[in-house]
């Protein structure tokens, strides 16, 4: 089918500290390449890719175009991309002309093992993590549908931590979730649309081998569980 990938790469990275000081984490090398080369390996090599620029944009752009030249990227200029109004969620808003069609969303800290399906319908994934207070979390169906997203530091009984992966299908109905509360939309990212989708579709939760990099201890374990892969 025909669909686009988006990986948003604007943000600063704050939670890793001082190893985003001079680059953007999407380019932090573990086990042997760059993240984003990482989870590039997980998508097909002709679906389109958008990539939103931000911090340190035009390093992320030469490397994608030096290292990745079999694919075919889009890149948007994220402005502003710290600071007062900005966010995932203006991130995702400032790509809307360039995703009108079904797409994956997926973090630039997320990196999968196995086959990511495509967004022939609607899903979320997500992974059994022990500690889960740090992330979203999904309410899951005993039919593997996704109830509803829960905040950070939720205490509800059998959640489990989103990846910040997901399928749009229904990408009209996400679009005009994101446009109706920009404000509320800005500040909490795709999962604004998600809600939506949830509500008034059904999305199809999905179990991932998930290694996270959005923060450093989570980086540790994911270098050296990539490590022992090789």
């Amino acid at each position: 089918m025909t669909y686009k990938i988006v990986i948003p790469t604007a943000g600063t990275g704050s939670r890793l500290g001082t190893l985003t000081k001079d680059t953007n984490k999407a380019l932090l090398p573990i086990a042997g390449k760059a993240v984003i080369s990482h989870i590039l390996s997980r998508f097909p090599a002709d679906k389109p890719i958008v990539i939103p620029l931000g911090y340190k944009g035009e390093n992320v752009k030469e490397f994608l175009l030096k290292n990745h030249p079999e694919r075919h990227f889009k890149f948007r200029t994220v402005d502003p991309y710290e600071g007062d109004g900005s966010g995932l969620g203006y991130t995702m808003l400032c790509c809307e002309d360039l995703l009108q069609t079904p797409f994956i969303f997926c973090s630039n800290d997320t990196i999968v093992g196995g086959n990511v399906p495509s967004p022939d319908h609607n899903w979320m994934g997500y992974a059994h993590v022990t500690e889960t207070d740090q992330y979203r979390c999904l309410k899951i169906s005993k039919d593997g549908a996704v109830e509803k997203i829960c905040e950070k530091g939720a205490t509800e009984k059998n959640i489990e931590p989103y990846i910040g992966l997901a399928g749009i299908h229904d990408y009209e109905l996400f679009w005009s979730a994101m446009n109706k509360n920009k404000d509320i939309a800005i500040a909490t990212g795709e999962s604004h649309g998600l809600r939506t989708l949830i509500e008034e579709k059904t999305v199809t939760a999905y179990l991932f081998d998930w290694h996270d990099t959005g923060n450093i201890a989570a980086l540790r374990e994911t270098e050296a569980e990539l490590q022992n892969e090789l």
